[in-house]
């Protein structure tokens, strides 16, 4: 059974990666990052147990691929991106029916 981690280790790892910090009640620690559900630590004696350590690996990893997805899509030719916007514009305003 993997050990106990420290949890100024997990906090610096989640810092680093654009997580934020905030106390929670009693042992709760809460990291948050706009776009994502918070993340719940519970720390005793200053360690964090496995079960969260790999929860942090689970939002670290999510974040990195929606990240690369979201970097896949800035990757779109200017046509592409034009088209997109200009209808997200029409729409909003309303001077355009944008049913088929």
């Amino acid at each position: 059974m993997p050990s106990p981690v420290r949890f100024a280790l997990i906090k610096q790892l989640l810092e680093s990666q654009g997580w934020t910090y905030r106390a929670g009640k009693g042992s709760h620690n809460v990291f948050s990052r706009p776009g994502y559900s918070p993340i719940v630590i519970p720390v005793h004696a200053n360690k964090v147990q496995p079960v969260y350590v790999r929860q942090v690996e689970r939002a670290i990893q999510l974040v990195k691929e929606c990240e690369a997805t979201q970097g896949h899509r800035d990757g779109q030719s200017e046509a592409t991106q034009g088209q997109s916007d200009g209808q997200a514009k029409d729409s909003k305003d309303g001077s355009r029916n944008n049913r088929p």
